[in-house]
């Protein structure tokens, strides 16, 4: 679900729908979850991915620009791989746990109202006894989930490390970005609930970014819990990716510039 490449709002909002690290030694699920966000009244989707768990890796397919994030447990580390320029950058979750720590500090030391209720957000949650949605409303952002339960225990893990890891990934990688932390709060509530979201809809009270307007972004989930034959394709490209693709550091991966020819 990485979003380089996007527009800055955009990123920002699929951090907060999107949404713990990459925790050892439990088991696993191979299942897939397919996603699309629109923002607004936008009937055409503002980003799509296809998101691959197969053991302990998940592999997530972005489809424009194209990009693959690959969250690589057993290593504790994310690689980005970009097809088009045929290059990767790899980061240790050590590093983005330490990014996410220092965002959590300088949130928390702002004037600006969201950005310190982000630094520690708090929802008060109920259910809608019309839709079946999970309702978490706060002054500042409002969230209502519609969910399917987790077909395991090992999924509704999975799922939350990954949504957790992702959201704290695209605030290190998009920077002004909105902070992932309210989105992790959200992820807790719905593994204490056994869930994994179908459908999520965010809406942001009218602030001057938006144009003094409210702003509503919503993201539809479509889960399958097994891999089709299409998938592992997708995997064992990316696989040779992770194997063939130039090594840059992140942020010479995440600027314009192109990288300098390889020497023969």
């Amino acid at each position: 679900m990485n979003n380089f490449g996007k527009p800055i709002l955009v990123c920002a909002l699929a951090a907060l729908l999107a949404g713990s690290t990459l925790s050892a030694g439990a088991a696993a699920d191979d299942f897939r979850i397919e996603t699309k966000v629109y923002v607004g009244k936008e009937t055409e989707p503002a980003s799509e991915d296809l998101t691959l768990f197969r053991g302990e890796q998940v592999y997530d397919f972005l489809n424009k620009p194209v990009e693959i994030t690959v969250f690589d447990k057993p290593r504790s580390r994310v690689i980005l791989l970009d097809p088009v320029r045929r290059v990767k950058a790899e980061m240790t979750m050590e590093r983005i746990m330490a990014f996410s720590d220092e965002l959590r500090t300088w949130c928390g030391k702002q004037a600006d109202p969201l950005l310190k209720f982000a630094a520690e957000p708090s929802f008060d949650q109920s259910l809608d006894g019309t839709t079946g949605e999970l309702v978490f409303t706060s002054p500042f952002l409002t969230y209502r989930v519609a969910t399917v339960k987790a077909g395991t225990d090992d999924i509704a893990r999975q799922y939350l490390e990954f949504s957790n890891s992702y959201a704290r990934l695209n605030a290190m990688t998009n920077p002004g970005s909105t902070p992932p932390f309210p989105r992790l709060k959200i992820d807790e509530a719905l593994f204490v609930s056994h869930a994994i979201p179908a459908k999520v809809q965010l809406t942001i009270p009218p602030r001057s970014r938006f144009g003094g307007k409210p702003m509503i972004v919503r993201s539809e989930h479509s889960v399958n819990w097994r891999l089709l034959e299409s998938d592992q394709q997708k995997i064992q490209e990316a696989e040779e990716f992770l194997v063939t693709f130039t090594p840059l550091t992140l942020e010479r991966y995440l600027g314009s510039a192109p990288p300098a020819p390889a020497k023969r």
